[in-house]
């Protein structure tokens, strides 16, 4: 049996480049803007962070939902069994699948809040991303009173954060979930998504938090993004 993945930490570079990302997430909804350009209509999609969190990527125990609502295609497959995947344990969340070459750093953490920004790192020290343009995105959890009920847009935008200006473009797949997807742009385009969640973050079967993803996927890195998504969809219950 191959041993564990190790840990892969970041470049100086671009823990540098982070640090100076996380004051500009001081500031609120810059913080997200700055990720979300490519959604907004902006031209340039900025390089978000580097480094992982998490542990070995054996899959995550549980059973899977049933597949979301919505017709939405790029949430309608799963990680396979024999799929190079990276189990990320983010602190409050359950653990979830992504590329085994994907690192997320954490920005901000608080008693009403955590955020990572996370990237196409390569899953190599120094970094070097897999695909150039990097996938980009971030991941925001935000505590709402329970038992939290996001099934109206006012409510969802009252607990989304600095993504709340993407809420007016989002539409409910249920009465927990939100998404967003903007088709590429020619082939080399990238391809962002956006999904909200109300979830329970300390199994008392009561959402108690709202969990706000933005991913903008390199054109090889869609599918991959898109089962991503579909595994936080599946393990924030």
């Amino acid at each position: 049996m191959p041993p564990p993945p190790q840990r892969r930490g970041a470049s100086t570079g671009l823990k540098i480049f982070v640090g100076v990302l996380a004051l500009a997430l001081v500031v609120g909804a810059l913080g997200v803007v700055l990720l979300v350009t490519r959604v907004l209509g902006d031209e340039e999609l900025p390089l978000a962070g580097d480094g992982p969190s998490g542990g070995p990527s054996s899959a995550p125990q549980g059973e899977a939902a049933d597949p979301p609502p919505g017709e939405v295609a790029l949430l309608g497959k799963t990680w396979g069994s024999g799929e190079d995947t990276y189990t990320f344990e983010l602190d409050g969340l359950q653990p979830f699948r992504g590329p085994d070459y994907w690192g997320c750093m954490q920005m901000e953490s608080s008693a009403e809040s955590a955020r990572w920004a996370c990237t196409d790192d390569g899953g190599t020290f120094p970094t070097e991303p897999r695909h150039e343009p990097p996938s980009v995105g971030r991941i925001e959890s935000i505590a709402c009173p329970a038992p939290c009920d996001v099934s109206d847009r006012g409510t969802l935008a009252e607990h989304a954060g600095s993504f709340a200006g993407l809420v007016p473009r989002m539409r409910a797949l249920d009465e927990r979930t939100w998404w967003i997807d903007v088709p590429a742009e020619g082939e080399d385009g990238p391809t962002p998504m956006a999904m909200a969640r109300s979830y329970d973050s300390d199994g008392d079967d009561e959402p108690d938090h709202v969990l706000m993803v933005f991913l903008s996927a390199h054109p090889e890195d869609v599918e991959v993004a898109g089962k991503t998504m579909r595994d936080l969809y599946d393990r924030q219950r």
